[in-house]
């Protein structure tokens, strides 16, 4: 993922490499078999989506579930 900012690009880290996600097993999407029209997410997107329907599975409330809408 690249973070764009004013002068700076930064490459973000998979959530699946940092030690504040360890204890969260991300939830993947399921697609039906054959679907007619299946959606190209990009590798983070999925990611991250999987990351947040596991924190929300669990009713986390918390400052790094928050984070992970803002990504």
């Amino acid at each position: 993922m690249r973070i764009e900012g004013s002068e700076q690009v930064e490459e973000a880290v998979s959530l699946a490499q940092q030690a504040e996600w360890q204890d969260i097993t991300p939830i993947e999407q399921e697609e039906g078999e054959g679907s007619m029209c299946p959606i190209a997410y990009t590798d983070e997107y999925r990611e991250l989506m999987g990351y947040l329907r596991a924190v929300m599975a669990v009713g986390e409330v918390s400052e790094r579930a928050l984070a992970l809408t803002a990504r």
